[in-house]
């Protein structure tokens, strides 16, 4: 993998996103695994208002490492296929660093029925119990979009 992460073309999938301040860009994974991996996603914010973020969702599944206010608060999550928008209430200041996997290749990571993940999530530590608490860890220390990626790889 090079250095720098290869940025892609503008964000997609976040409704109404001019409304907002918000930083959101996109990308690629190394060759080896862009089998299995689409693009890698982060988003930040920092709001003097509470922000009701619409999300129409990509039909894949998301692993998801959010920090809110400065990392005091972390959510890390593998989310299925949504049938439907979803919305988000943001407040003050954090971040969400994202895998986007191709459709179907988080089958053989989960090891279980796609189907059970279908409008729902999980916590990030019960799908990958043993890399799991180390992972969230290394991307919620990253400062930097690619360090993030790079602790992902």
């Amino acid at each position: 993998m090079s250095s720098t992460p290869l940025k892609i073309e503008a964000p997609r999938g976040m409704l109404h996103r001019e409304a907002g301040p918000f930083e959101h860009l996109r990308f690629h994974p190394s060759p080896r695994l862009s089998s299995w991996i689409e693009h890698y996603w982060f988003v930040r914010w920092e709001l003097d208002e509470p922000f009701v973020t619409k999300i129409l969702a990509h039909p894949s599944v998301q692993v998801t490492v959010e920090c809110l206010g400065r990392g005091k608060e972390v959510r890390a999550e593998v989310t299925g296929v949504r049938e439907s928008r979803f919305e988000r209430l943001l407040e003050g200041e954090g971040r969400v660093f994202g895998i986007k996997f191709r459709p179907a290749m988080f089958r053989s990571v989960f090891g279980k029925p796609m189907s059970s993940l279908t409008n729902s999530a999980m916590p990030l530590v019960e799908c990958f119990e043993r890399d799991g608490p180390a992972s969230v860890e290394s991307l919620v220390a990253a400062e930097e979009t690619e360090d993030m990626t790079r602790h992902a790889e």
